[in-house]
């Protein structure tokens, strides 16, 4: 009642060929089962690690219908309690094109776009924040993490999520992205989390020239130019007041 309708030949030693069916069960029977779903899984997203399959397989499994069924001699065999699942193909094909991670901003909040409105050239900005999390059941491996995109020189990441490596069950890693604005215009690039798919966050940010550094603006035509806050000689001021009661003294004579 539980198992599978199958082929069966009776035969003992030798092939009857008696055409006889019967209702087996067995690893074997999961195994190919398993197995044909993961290649359903491949032809929906070719990119899936194997970890990720496994990821997506479990993630979908369900009870079975009897919740009272634990599985024919499951954890007797094996000595330790354990579950049934049956797989769940038509989810486990759903999920192989949807992400398997979500992109949040230290609030909780799905983020795609990380903005650093507008800075000094050659300035950078204080950090902006990405949180990486798995909400699935099942390990998940981070399979890139890198900026791309026209401006790329212009951004920077520092992160905790380990490249290559399985990203636990209900955890969560984070990249802290900076903004140096290497032109006097609008910089954009994407910093991209693959995984199953590839999830970009967009980066914007504008540049603007630094303000000239003072000095002497010079004068033309080999003039000079004064400063009234700067203070005069007291010889100059006596000299000038000296030439004035001259003048004045020609004058009236």
């Amino acid at each position: 009642v539980d198992g599978i309708l199958s082929i069966n030949d009776r035969g003992e030693t030798r092939p009857l060929h008696d055409n006889a069916t019967a209702v087996l069960f067995g690893t074997s029977f999961s195994t190919a089962i398993v197995s044909g779903v993961a290649s359903l899984l491949l032809a929906v997203n070719p990119n899936l690690s194997p970890t990720q399959i496994k990821a997506i397989l479990q993630s979908t499994a369900r009870l079975p219908s009897n919740p009272n069924d634990k599985g024919l001699d499951c954890g007797i065999m094996a000595n330790r309690p354990c579950q049934q699942y049956v797989v769940d193909a038509a989810a486990a094909v759903s999920a192989a094109g949807q992400p398997l991670l979500t992109i949040l901003d230290r609030n909780g909040n799905a983020v795609s776009l990380l903005s650093f409105g507008t800075s000094t050239s050659g300035g950078t900005s204080a950090p902006q924040t990405i949180i990486v999390r798995n909400p699935s059941g099942s390990p998940i491996r981070i399979e890139r993490l890198v900026i791309a995109g026209r401006h790329q020189d212009d951004f920077s990441a520092t992160t905790t999520c380990d490249v290559l490596f399985d990203l636990a069950a209900g955890a969560e890693c984070q990249v802290d992205v900076t903004f140096t604005a290497r032109g006097n215009n609008l910089r954009t690039a994407d910093v991209i989390i693959a995984s199953n798919v590839d999830l970009p966050v967009a980066l914007s940010g504008s540049g603007v020239a630094a303000p000239p550094s003072g000095g002497d603006n010079g004068g033309g035509g080999g003039g000079c130019t004064f400063n009234p806050k700067q203070n005069l000689d007291l010889t100059l001021l006596l000299l000038l007041g000296a030439s004035f009661f001259s003048l004045v003294r020609r004058r009236n004579t």
